[in-house]
């Protein structure tokens, strides 16, 4: 090969590897404009498909190995995922919307109730001196419970706590969303609370207009 080839071949090869760094270069600036483009809700949407990609490829792999991947989950989730998760849970939920049998409200109404017990300090020390070990027996122990006897105070106690539960649901009035023998004058939850608003505004102008004109009585 001459010298004025191989000076063409070399040439041939710096241009092949110019016309590639332009090429990346173009596919660089192109991905930073779409990144502008699309804002910061399009790059949260791409980073949640992306975790999503990554989950479904990582749960993949759990179950050709034999694992089930909620069980995984659960075994390597540290409390302070478990704490921000039941945040996020909490924030999304309606504050009108409460479940009266749910959890947190059963847990809230118990310790409100046995924020009234009396207790005695003395009486609980007195008692675990005397059982010893037993004082910590589960209920897989066929004692437990076998020694504990209610004095009539704590059962007058216990009747009156239950009283008062009785008395109060009688007293509770559950809020309703609306009127159920009224008319139904909205479409959904957002226009009802509009109509509501413009009633309190100018029911007091048009109430009567309104009646006669449903009479037919209009002048």
């Amino acid at each position: 090969m001459s010298r004025k080839e191989r000076l063409n071949a070399k040439l041939f090869d710096l241009q092949l590897k110019k016309n590639e760094c332009r090429s990346r270069l173009k596919q660089a600036l192109n991905q930073e404009v779409g990144l502008e483009k699309e804002g910061l809700k399009g790059k949260r949407k791409r980073e949640r498909d992306e975790e999503e990609k990554r989950r479904a490829e990582f749960e993949k792999h759990l179950k050709e190995q034999g694992l089930n991947p909620d069980r995984y989950y659960r075994m390597h989730q540290t409390q302070e995922t478990q704490d921000l998760k039941e945040k996020v849970k909490k924030s999304k939920k309606n504050p009108n919307e409460v479940d009266i049998y749910g959890d947190e409200v059963q847990y809230r109404s118990f310790k409100r109730r046995t924020k009234q017990v009396s207790y005695s300090k003395e009486e609980y020390e007195k008692q675990k001196v005397t059982l010893g070990d037993d004082f910590y027996r589960g209920m897989q122990n066929l004692t437990y419970g076998a020694d504990a006897k209610d004095t009539p105070e704590r059962i007058e106690a216990l009747v009156n706590d239950l009283q008062n539960q009785v008395n109060k649901r009688e007293a509770f009035s559950r809020r309703r969303p609306w009127n159920e023998e009224k008319d139904i004058d909205f479409i959904n939850e957002r226009n009802r609370k509009f109509n509501a608003k413009v009633a309190r505004a100018f029911d007091p102008y048009t109430v009567e207009i309104r009646e006669n004109l449903e009479r037919g009585t209009a002048l």
